[in-house]
């Protein structure tokens, strides 16, 4: 079973506090929702769910577009796992890695969503020919 994660938990947390604001009784909104009767309980009194790393790295993804492991590391230094999780997760994250490494190195893995393709291919090519540039311009004849 795959552990559901707090972006779970934080997006539950909403419509349970929403149900007891009706009046709706913990034990009931706690079988509404199937969760813990402690879960519902502990956030009526107070605790509040945090929001999960997920859900920022889909966010940044958004907002930012395909963006390679050079700059994703800095916000997310556990990217690998994010996107093993989004993927076990149903989240529309995909990974893509250029066929050299060697010349690339940390701009040679990239993440990317569901739309993204397009840009994707524009910045990957744009990464090849500064490089390719940038090679021609420093080689020693």
């Amino acid at each position: 079973m795959i552990r559901k994660g707090k972006d779970f938990y934080h997006n539950q947390y909403e419509k349970a506090m929403k149900l007891h604001a009706d009046g709706i009784s913990v034990k009931k909104i706690s079988e509404m929702l199937t969760l813990s009767y402690s879960s519902v309980y502990s956030w009526i009194k107070g605790r509040v769910p945090e929001e999960g790393q997920l859900k920022g790295f889909t966010a940044f993804l958004e907002k930012n577009g395909p963006s390679p492991v050079i700059v994703i590391k800095e916000l997310f230094p556990s990217h690998d796992d994010l996107y093993q999780n989004s993927v076990k997760r149903g989240f529309k994250v995909f990974r893509y890695k250029t066929t050299t490494k060697k010349p690339f190195g940390l701009a040679a893995t990239w993440y990317y969503l569901e739309g993204q393709e397009d840009e994707l291919k524009k910045r990957v090519l744009d990464m090849v020919k500064r490089y390719k540039e940038l090679k021609e311009k420093f080689v020693i004849r």
